[in-house]
């Protein structure tokens, strides 16, 4: 079987008896002796076939845990008044207002002193936003009754030239 020991010698023993023949093409004798002097090293090493231990996919996913483990995470302090900014802050982000007024909103503007804190410029772009259907559906509107004014005209006209027409052609009978 490939890549044996039995074989690696049958392969290295077939170019050792390549390299006794005069076949000096190439340098296929200096490899053929490279080759088996690197062999016997080998071998006197102790050297085995023995494929060289690999470390498991779990081996390293424990090793990169363990290294991640050991990063230290530093916790940052904050002072007391910097946590109630901050929670004031979130406190208002938190009542952002759609618009809309309810009572309990209402009942808060009154509280607080009247400090108006509703969103005017969302009504603004509402009512703009209905400014402009309205006149766009007014706008249509012109559109349809002058397209329906430019047909009747287009009509009376057709019927103008017909009645030309056929008075021109009573008129050439008449001469005949």
């Amino acid at each position: 079987q490939p890549g044996t020991r039995r074989h690696l010698r049958a392969c290295i023993v077939r170019c050792a008896g390549r390299a006794a023949r005069p076949a000096k093409e190439n340098g296929i004798d200096d490899l053929c002796q490279d080759i088996l002097k690197k062999w016997n090293l080998r071998e006197v090493d102790g050297h085995t076939d023995e494929p060289p231990v690999r470390v498991g996919m779990d081996e390293k996913l424990a090793k990169i845990m363990e290294e991640q483990a050991q990063c230290v995470v530093t916790v940052k302090t904050r002072s007391k008044e910097e946590e109630n900014l901050k929670s004031a802050i979130l406190a208002q982000y938190a009542q952002v207002s759609d618009g809309e007024v309810t009572d309990s909103d209402q009942e808060e503007l009154e509280t607080s002193g009247g400090i108006s804190t509703k969103n005017t410029n969302a009504e603004e772009v509402f009512k703009a936003e209905r400014e402009k259907r309205e006149r766009d559906k007014e706008e249509a509107q012109r559109k349809r009754e002058k397209d329906k004014e430019d047909r009747a005209k287009q009509k009376s006209k057709d019927d103008e030239r017909k009645e030309k027409e056929k008075k021109r052609t009573q008129k050439g009978e008449r001469r005949r």
